[in-house]
């Protein structure tokens, strides 16, 4: 399929901004922050082009946008869009991110780990250090304190967890407990793309 290079442009726009929230994903971003990061990659880019491509992304379910403090409008990732980022699914309206499949596959087995420990106490809530401790020896030490807190709130986003946090000393402990969608996606009773396949 040949794009002309007006759709090329928007695709390759819209791929950045996904991107950029998804690493960002804590953290929402205005419309004119979004636009000077951009301007870069992207020379001339008007605050209208990006604009644009927000609506886009947030008819399409990746991101969510929101008034901000002064009226400004802010934009944030959602778990379709980290689907995206992650290369867990495709759109033809945006260029490929292309993480590579070492990184979706670490991503999912991760989300999956988490699922399991959740379900070993379903009523309970879990606390981020006690998830971390149980699977970072099963993926090699290769998942921090952040990653895990990233994961759960991406399953929460899911509906796979259900999140709260509470304040312990100077920081914050990230507190998950499974859901039904969980329990079912643990046993094969429904797929998620970012999720991957159920644990045998």
């Amino acid at each position: 399929m040949s794009h002309s290079p007006r759709r090329a442009h928007s695709r390759a726009i819209r791929k950045e901004i996904v991107a950029l929230l998804a690493q960002l994903y804590l953290f929402p971003q205005t419309v004119r922050a979004l636009t000077a990061a951009l301007g870069a990659r992207f020379p001339g880019l008007e605050q209208d082009a990006a604009r644009d491509a927000l609506m886009y992304l947030e008819k399409k379910g990746y991101i969510r946008l929101a008034q901000g403090q002064g009226g400004r409008t802010t934009a944030r990732v959602t778990p379709k869009g980290i689907d995206l980022a992650d290369g867990a699914i495709s759109d033809d309206a945006i260029s490929p991110i292309r993480p590579g499949p070492a990184a979706l596959a670490l991503a999912r087995q991760t989300r999956l780990l988490i699922l399991a420990y959740c379900r070993r106490f379903p009523e309970a809530w879990n606390g981020d250090d006690e998830i971390l401790a149980e699977t970072s020896p099963i993926l090699a030490g290769a998942v921090s304190l952040d990653q895990v807190r990233y994961h759960l709130w991406y399953l929460a986003g899911k509906g796979c967890l259900e999140m709260k946090t509470r304040a312990h000393l100077r920081d914050v402990v990230v507190m998950a407990r499974i859901t039904a969608r969980g329990m079912d996606l643990l046993d094969g009773a429904t797929e998620d793309p970012g999720v991957g396949d159920a644990i045998p």
